[in-house]
């Protein structure tokens, strides 16, 4: 019997992973755009579609982890 990853905990897990990022020293106080954060997951080996990558911003403003400047 095959199985799968829930999608509810799929956003948790990786809006963690992306959370912790963000939460580092050295990226207080950062201002992102779509393009820069697109960037930095990338460059540590993360690509999300942009569906998913909205869904993790949108768990993210949820949060209140992010805010809208």
């Amino acid at each position: 019997m095959p199985y799968r990853v829930t999608p509810t905990v799929w956003l948790k897990s990786e809006t963690d992973r992306v959370e912790l990022m963000l939460l580092s020293p050295h990226r207080q106080g950062v201002v992102w755009d779509a393009k820069s954060a697109k960037e930095m997951l990338r460059a540590v080996g993360l690509e999300y579609t942009p569906a998913q990558m909205q869904a993790i911003v949108d768990e993210l403003l949820r949060r209140g982890t992010l805010e809208q400047v």
